[in-house]
This record gives structure tokens, C-alpha cells and sequence, in this order.
């Protein structure tokens, strides 16, 4: 998901505690320790800066993760295993 000041409204701390606390996996923002390894991709040719990831742990995280991104009107990006040449 990509940062503006609008979506900076809808990602604040509660919303985004709201959504860790449904999921098994990890929810990573910037300024957090895992936030460069967890954004980082095979091809540098494409160095994004997400404003919100979701380490998914199943299909149930990813369900959550789309619906989250969805109800809030949020760009979604989703990487599997991250090694095609777009990342």
C-alpha cells in the first residue's frame, strides 16, 4: 500500500492495532525494525515503500489483509513468492 496524508488518516495506530490483533501473521510499518527486510525484494529495480504490510500466514491473513485494504478505500499490492522480475 502506498502513503499519501489520506491514507494516513484511515492508518492510525488503533486501526492498525485493530487489524494485528485478527491475524495470525505480522503486521510491519515503517520505522519498525523488520520494515526494510520485510519490504525488500529480489529486483532493487523496484524499491517501494509500503505504508502498511501484512505478513500473511495463511488464507485467513489474507482474507483479513484484502478486506482491511478494501473497507478503507486503500491501495493493495500483494506479493507471493517475489521472485518475477516486476518483485
Amino acid at each position: 500500500m502506498t502513503t499519501t496524508d489520506s491514507r494516513n488518516d484511515v492508518l492510525t495506530d488503533a486501526t492498525v492495532s485493530e487489524l494485528a490483533t485478527v491475524l495470525r501473521g505480522d503486521v510491519v510499518r515503517p520505522g519498525d525494525a523488520a520494515y526494510d527486510e520485510a519490504r525488500s525484494i529480489w529486483n532493487a529495480a523496484h524499491d517501494k515503500r509500503p505504508a502498511l504490510i501484512v505478513a500473511c500466514r495463511g488464507a485467513a491473513d489474507v482474507i483479513r489483509g484484502v478486506g482491511f485494504a478494501r473497507s478503507r478505500g486503500l491501495p493493495l499490492a500483494v506479493r507471493g513468492g517475489g521472485r518475477s522480475i516486476p518483485g
